[in-house]
């Protein structure tokens, strides 16, 4: 139950930020203008969320077997 009222009190917690107090420098702003150009154009990669999901499952999984360990599923688990 207290966690319960915890959840609901935060509910009514307001961050207030001020965008005024972030700045970008020309060349940050350049190199955001240039990466959303590739983007619009589809030069730059994308991908959908399950292949982000299978990608990193394989970074994973080419890291546990570079470590010398067992390769493992989610749940920690090793694979034969």
């Amino acid at each position: 139950m207290a966690l319960l009222k915890l959840i609901r009190e935060s509910e009514d917690i307001v961050l207030e930020e001020n965008v005024n107090d972030y700045h970008l420098t020309d060349v940050q702003k350049s190199i955001l203008d240039q990466r959303k150009v590739a983007h619009l154009t589809e030069a730059s990669k994308s991908f959908s969320w399950d292949e982000v999901k299978e990608r990193a499952r394989a970074k994973k999984l080419q890291f546990n077997c570079q470590a010398g360990s067992r390769p493992r599923n989610h749940r920690g688990i090793p694979l034969v």
